[in-house]
């Protein structure tokens, strides 16, 4: 027996199993129910009908099929992607690990050491993904990146946590984005912040549905603190994320590069301690402070100098990409992917003797 609204209506209308009733009607209920008990012919009819309907519509195996038929339909109608780049396959869903970096200051700055990073990320056939996470909106990102020989990365996490991109069809995270829209009124922010010395809006092209970018006058703008405590009292959450002096990027309280470098870990189940993020800015510091092993870069802001004392997170003495390499190894974050060199002198003896009986 159930009501007859919603779900139970298809599930006995399919299966025949059972009846259905008004919840509201007491009387109806307690004559359905002597129906059913009372009843021992309709009793057995119901429940072979149940057994049979449920391997038929509701199995697993049921289930596949209709999905594959649906999909088979749909990829019927659809016009077939001709372009190499877009067709190509996105890593993150089998990656082992991940790789996260800040683009500029941290990815950028030494041409030989980026090309060794890539390099080495190449070297692990596709068991470490490559994120970057920045700042700057999508096209700016996959510009910049274009420029420098930067392969397109797995993920892209961009205006500082705003957006969630993947692969080379960049695919946007729909579900991010409605996760960060919870209480973001960005008109009345912007209203707001006019009160405030020393911050003017950036362009434009910086400004983003889920990120309000200020340029920072230092010397007349008041203390984070201050301005997150007035908007607080006047029932405006958002985040506040300063860096490099200079900027200040106002956004939904629930988006940061951290929250989604968090978000990405749990929705495709790579565990904090497979995650290695990369910075040099304020913009990184939730990034970093989260329980991901975080690298510092050697030419890092003075922003970000209170993190030293915290765990997991490494300050490295070499800048740039050299930074980042040098806290993979300061972490032995690939060191289970690749064999000893010993070991690599057995394979390679092993190879030759095989391929010598063959």
């Amino acid at each position: 027996m159930a009501t007859h609204d919603g779900g139970p209506q298809d599930i006995i209308g399919a299966c025949n199993n059972g009846l259905l009733i008004d919840p509201l009607d007491t009387h109806n209920i307690a004559c359905a129910l002597i129906n059913v008990l009372s009843d021992k012919p309709q009793w057995e009819k119901m429940s072979t009908s149940g057994l049979a309907g449920v391997k038929k519509n509701f199995s697993w195996e049921s289930h596949i099929h209709k999905y594959v038929e649906a999909v088979g339909n749909v990829l019927g109608k659809t016009r077939r992607v001709t372009d190499a780049s877009a067709s190509k396959k996105n890593r993150l869903p089998t990656v082992d690990r991940l790789l996260v970096c800040d683009i500029d200051h941290t990815l950028l700055g030494d041409e030989q050491a980026l090309r060794q990073l890539m390099d080495t990320i190449d070297s692990t056939d596709g068991k470490v993904g490559f994120a970057v996470a920045t700042g700057r909106n999508l096209d700016s990102t996959v510009k910049v990146l274009k420029e420098n020989g930067v392969p397109t990365p797995d993920l892209f996490i961009t205006c500082v946590g705003g957006e969630i991109h993947y692969g080379h069809r960049m695919v946007e995270d729909t579900d991010w984005e409605k996760h960060i829209n919870y209480r973001w009124k960005p008109a009345t922010v912007k209203k707001v912040m006019k009160k405030f010395p020393g911050l003017k809006l950036q362009a434009g092209t910086e400004q983003r549905k889920h990120k309000i970018s200020y340029n920072v006058n230092p010397d007349k703008v008041p203390k984070m603190r201050e301005i997150s405590a007035y908007l607080r009292q006047h029932d405006i959450h958002v985040k506040l994320v300063y860096s490099h002096q200079a900027f200040l990027d106002v956004m939904p309280i629930r988006a940061s590069k951290g929250l989604a470098v968090r978000y990405i870990g749990m929705k495709w189940g790579i565990v904090p301690e497979r995650i290695l993020v990369t910075g040099d800015s304020g913009n990184d510091e939730e990034m970093l402070k989260g329980n991901t092993l975080g690298v510092v870069v050697g030419n890092y802001s003075k922003e970000l100098a209170k993190l030293k004392d915290r765990d997991l997170i490494y300050f490295a003495q070499q800048s740039y990409a050299n930074g980042i390499i040098e806290g993979i190894n300061y972490y032995g974050f690939l060191d289970d992917l690749f064999p000893p060199a010993d070991d690599q002198g057995e394979l390679q003896e092993w190879s030759a003797i095989e391929e010598f009986s063959e």
